[in-house]
């Protein structure tokens, strides 16, 4: 068991709308973040067995600026 805070955890809801709710993940990082980096990231198995996976010719490659991407 870690000694985190549940203040200190961000979970991003990705169960539906993603789009929206990644846009909504990012202006909630930058606002409780402030421009520091994260101190630790962990992140969840998707359905298709991809965690956090860039695939060629999808959008999120294409992305200069930004936290979060749905792909």
């Amino acid at each position: 068991e870690l000694p985190l805070l549940p203040s200190h955890i961000f979970r991003m809801v990705a169960e539906e709308n993603i789009k929206e709710n990644a846009r909504a993940y990012e202006d909630l990082l930058i606002e409780k973040l402030g421009g520091h980096a994260l101190d630790l990231v962990m992140l969840g198995m998707g359905e298709d067995g991809h965690t956090a996976s860039l695939f060629p010719h999808t959008a999120a490659l294409k992305i200069k600026k930004g936290l979060v991407a749905a792909n």
